[in-house]
């Protein structure tokens, strides 16, 4: 399982509460990852992301504009290395 970006276990997240666990991009399977934020509380809303052939899709955008760039910002190694970028927002 591959990870990158986020909050990681110990650290504040972003509404200030210790971390129980890490968070960012996660892969869950082949083409599919998640964008955990622990503790999962109000404000630390997750996402979905496909990387399929040639385009992605982005499922959910997230709480506000700050922390929609942080998963952009992690989510753009994967979709560039895979030559897949996210043309489809769910």
């Amino acid at each position: 399982m591959s990870q990158a970006g986020g909050t990681l276990k110990g650290e504040r997240t972003p509404i200030g509460e210790v971390a129980s666990f890490d968070g960012g991009l996660v892969e869950v399977g082949t083409g599919a990852w998640a964008w955990i934020q622990p503790n999962g509380g109000l404000g630390e809303s997750n996402a979905g992301l496909i990387v399929g052939a040639g385009e992605s899709l982005l499922i959910d955008t997230l709480w506000d504009a700050r922390l929609t760039e942080t998963m952009l910002t992690a989510t753009e190694p994967v979709t560039a290395a895979a030559g897949a970028p996210i043309r489809t927002l769910l």
